[in-house]
């Protein structure tokens, strides 16, 4: 679904879009063309899958583009896999972070489903 909306000459967009199963897939906003407050997806059984903002658009250096903490969700919807911080601008403003740990041998950011191996490297996990 897109909604469209007029605000003193500027448009603002929201999106929602859908999985096959009829679940929400995701959904944000728009104003002039570039991403504006939350931005939402889920995975396919509907829990959360990442969630961020991107800021008000107002200065050209960064208009659209994302700032602060987005965070990766597992299936399950609530255990964060992952934080990606973003300076004003968009770019990175430092490592990305793995709350769950890392793959000793390749760096790889642990998932829940793993099991005992590391899937990009096949070592071994405690």
């Amino acid at each position: 679904m897109d909604y469209l909306l007029r605000e003193r000459g500027k448009t603002k967009r929201s999106w929602i879009n859908y999985h096959k199963n009829g679940n929400k897939s995701g959904e944000a906003s728009f104003r002039d063309g570039k991403y504006e407050g939350p931005c939402i997806s889920y995975h396919e059984n509907g829990n959360l899958r990442s969630r961020g903002a991107y800021p008000k658009h107002e200065g050209k250096s960064y208009d659209g583009k994302k700032e602060g903490p987005f965070y990766g969700y597992e299936e399950d919807g609530e255990t964060v896999w992952m934080i990606v911080t973003y300076k004003k601008g968009g770019s990175r403003a430092k490592p990305d972070e793995y709350p769950l740990g890392t793959c000793d041998v390749c760096g790889e950011g642990r998932r829940l489903n793993w099991g005992n191996s590391c899937p990009k490297c096949g070592a071994e996990i405690d």
